[in-house]
């Protein structure tokens, strides 16, 4: 988990790789369980310091993520929207190789993003994960 927390302080932009999906959705599940142990008042300083989001809508994110359906999703989004199927009623065509890539990063960012950006965030989290042993 060490890497990945420093992965998210470096920033990491449009570089997916740098985020395994197993490590992601492992500590997806492990936020989530911290979640259930935090107190009243520390749950109410991540959601001020989030910027209103609890954990388990942030873990939610990053489980999204690596989700096979909501990749699938995007990248089919992301193909009707290319070909112009989106708003015609035509059948949109599968999505390439290269879209659900793209489709994967664009997810994988969005979930980070709060992590990457708010350094306070990661160190609360951080500490409440050393001191629950989750």
């Amino acid at each position: 988990m060490e890497a990945l927390w420093a992965a998210f302080e470096r920033g990491g932009r449009g570089e997916c790789g740098e985020y395994d999906a197993e490590q992601l959705g492992v500590l997806a599940e492990r936020m989530l369980v911290l979640e259930g142990r935090l107190s009243p008042a520390a749950r109410s300083e991540i959601e001020t310091i989030s910027g209103g989001r609890s954990l388990a809508e942030l873990a939610g994110k990053l489980r999204e993520a690596v989700s096979a359906e909501a990749i699938q999703a995007a990248a089919a989004m992301l193909a009707a929207n290319e070909s112009g199927c989106a708003c015609s009623g035509v059948e949109p065509p599968e999505p390439t190789p290269a879209q659900s890539a793209a489709a994967t990063e664009r997810l994988v960012e969005e979930a980070i993003a709060p992590w990457v950006r708010n350094a306070r965030l990661r160190a609360v989290v951080i500490e409440g994960l050393r001191k629950s042993e989750v």
